[in-house]
């Protein structure tokens, strides 16, 4: 068997496979194609945090993705890299003597071949309290841990050998895929000791690693507050200073007030951390000539100092929120800061606007990551229903319709029609046989405005707990369903009050980077969502629901999904959707969209009339239009083009019984004709007579 390289780069193509079988910390390496470092900053090492899915979709989509793909080992888990070209087969029999037993037979890692000794050899592995990893075991073995190097794993490319890296089960055979990390074997007591030493992981540096990642990742997001920028705009003027000569680098004092603004709930600090790291990486570099290793390592060491004696002082609480409001006379008057100078400094030039992220997909062609989106319909118009399909989909990384979906939590306000949306998961899950374990649904508003003595314009401290819960979940989609019952007390009508709405979407994307989903309904005109203009503005995307009309129409359960706005997109494309109703228990019943039928997509000529029948029925009908003539077809050809084209979107062919009475009803609705072995469509036979 063979495993097939990836046309979008080793990262890119395989970042989120990984992640889906259980791999925490997948980085991209190296600074280029087919190189194995260095890493990117702040991922690696005993203080490396763990990539949140908004990091790896950036990377994804950025030049990142084209770089080799590089393992962070967890806790938990150790790598012996067993270099044979130096030395390595010859130390690891030494050690196999010395221990009395071979390594233990595991899932490997290697772009040497089958046969070569040259392999990463994955174990999980505890390590005993009061002992640490040697780093270097034997001449040419390393130990890759939480706290000493990567991995780097298939597809990445070997810069020397010019070879892919590939899995090898623990049988020696090429494996065609990403293993799961519990499949590899544990490695015994006696290799542990023989692979450890006695130490603190940490030695003896102020907070643990976890309590340090902890920490940073409950930070808040977003727009750094006015202290915060404050202080790291004179941080980042002493190290430019001391890169010109003045003073010293290393000063852990210096990012203690950053760390206690992150542990008292100020914003940006999680940003304003990472320009520090930046500038006083570069400056070590021009200033010393260090490496970046060396110099990113040291730049840790100090966040973790700084964590440590900050937790310690604080009894380890981390504050949720932090209303800073404004400045005191005294703090403003002396540390004032000319505002035009301000203006200027965040201006871009036009290489700057060369690093402006461009939009990440959730759902391609659809909605984007980063987002403030609105899902709009009449009343019972199923826009709620199309908001939960979405929601599952991404939940379980599904395409949608044919189009991609980046996985990920997804957190589902149902702020209308609680007590049905256990039924709705269920018909859905049972359409699609798949259970949305990513999908946390709130029972509940959350309103955006505290009520009607709140004069403030901003959203409530309700609203404000959803936005640091969100943060901490790190969800790719928000739903928040409906407008109406999360906006209770603001008038609809008033571009003011919309505009509190507004703010409060736009704080849950800046925690999260997720796309923001507002269900809302249209206005009597049936065109337009209801309300204040404010809100058209503030969309980067409007999606609209319509439902038939006329009452026959309605039975059919069918609706049209199209794209009213799309911030530098495309707004032609629409989806045709059928519902169908799922029994989801002896006496309940839901509505779920039925599964995407390729054969429904909207094309050139395609009669309006297609998109009414059943699925079955439109596959025989498409097939017809889109292959035969006014000759028609035999059964035997129909099957074979309805055959093909499932195999393409990965759909089951259709059974035998369901493609004759789907032509059996066909013909009663005298849309099909029979011509002796042949069908014909009806509107093919009036133009081969016509």
């Amino acid at each position: 068997m063979t495993q097939t390289t990836r046309t979008t780069g080793p990262y890119a193509g395989s970042a989120w496979e990984y992640r889906r079988m259980g791999f925490t910390g997948v980085i991209p390496v190296g600074r280029g194609p087919a190189q194995k470092s260095p890493p990117v900053a702040g991922y690696t090492g005993w203080a490396g945090i763990d990539p949140s899915g908004a990091d790896v979709q950036a990377w994804v989509d950025g030049r990142e993705g084209a770089r080799n793909i590089g393992w962070h080992v967890p806790r938990g888990y150790a790598v012996v890299d067993v270099d044979a070209y130096h030395r390595g087969a010859e130390s690891l029999a030494k050690l196999e003597d010395k221990v009395g037993s071979v390594l233990p037979r595991t899932w490997t890692s290697t772009a040497r071949g089958a046969d070569s000794p040259s392999r990463h050899w994955m174990f999980r592995a505890v390590l005993p309290a009061g002992r640490t990893w040697r780093d270097h075991p034997g001449d040419g073995i390393d130990m890759l841990h939480v706290g000493h190097r990567y991995a780097v794993v298939w597809p990445s490319v070997n810069p020397e050998t010019g070879a892919e890296y590939l899995w090898y089960d623990p049988e020696g055979e090429l494996y065609e895929g990403i293993p799961d990390p519990a499949w590899f074997a544990e490695l015994p007591a006696e290799w542990v000791e023989e692979l450890s030493q006695p130490g603190e992981p940490l030695d003896g540096v102020g907070a643990t690693d976890e309590a340090t990642q902890d920490a940073l990742e409950r930070f808040r997001l977003g727009t750094a507050c006015p202290r915060v920028e404050r202080h790291l705009a004179k941080e980042l003027d002493r190290i430019l200073r001391v890169r010109e000569g003045a003073g010293s680098l290393h000063d852990p004092g210096q990012l203690y007030p950053l760390v206690a603004y992150g542990l008292e709930g100020h914003a940006g600090v999680r940003e304003a951390l990472s320009r520090h790291q930046a500038a006083y990486v570069k400056a070590r570099v021009d200033s010393r000539g260090e490496s970046e290793g060396a110099s990113d390592a040291d730049w840790w060491r100090m966040v973790r100092g700084a964590v440590g004696k900050k937790l310690h002082a604080s009894g380890g609480v981390i504050l949720t929120e932090c209303d800073c409001g404004e400045d005191t006379p005294e703090e403003s008057a002396a540390e004032e800061t000319d505002p035009v100078d301000a203006l200027l400094a965040r201006m871009l030039t036009r290489e700057q606007l060369e690093h402006i992220p461009r939009p990440r997909p959730l759902i391609e062609g659809l909605l984007d990551l980063d987002s403030e989106s609105w899902i709009i319909g009449a009343p019972g118009g199923f826009k709620s229903f199309v908001a939960l399909d979405w929601a599952c989909h991404v939940a379980t990384g599904k395409t949608w319709r044919g189009q991609a979906t980046v996985k990920g939590p997804v957190v589902y306000v149902v702020a209308e029609g609680a007590k049905g949306i256990r039924q709705r998961v269920l018909a859905w899950e049972a359409t699609y046989e798949a259970r949305a374990d990513d999908l946390l649904c709130l029972p509940e508003p959350v309103q955006v405005k505290d009520g009607d003595t709140d004069k403030t314009g901003k959203p409530s401290r309700a609203w404000r707990v959803l936005v640091e819960a969100c943060h901490r979940l790190q969800p790719v989609l928000i739903v928040l369903d409906t407008q109406a019952r999360i906006t209770v007390g603001l008038e609809e009508n008033s571009n003011t009050s919309m505009g509190v709405l507004v703010e409060a979407v736009r704080q849950l994307k800046q925690a999260t980077g997720a796309c923001v989903l507002v269900v809302h309904h249209t206005g009597r005109n049936g065109e337009d969502a209801r309300g204040a203009s404010a809100l058209d503005g503030a969309q980067d995307t409007e999606i609209r629901v319509d439902r038939p009309s006329g009452r026959n129409e309605r039975r059919k359960l069918t609706a049209t999904i199209s794209v009213d706005k799309q911030k530098d997109g495309d707004e032609s494309a629409s989806w045709p959707v059928q519902l169908h109703v799922v029994a989801v228990g002896e006496q309940e019943t839901s509505l779920a969209l039925g599964v995407w039928d390729p054969f429904c997509v909207p094309a050139v000529n395609r009669p309006d009339w297609v998109e009414y029948l059943t699925e079955n029925q439109r596959d025989v009908t498409n097939a017809l239009l889109d292959h035969a003539d006014g000759s028609g077809a035999t059964h035997a050809q129909v099957m074979a083009w309805i055959k093909e084209r499932r195999a393409r979107y990965e759909l089951p062919p259709m059974a035998k019984t369901s493609y004759h009475s789907a032509v059996r009803d066909l013909v009663k609705q005298e849309l099909v004709v029979r011509l002796g072995a042949r069908i014909v469509l009806a509107e093919h036979l009036d133009d081969s007579t016509s």
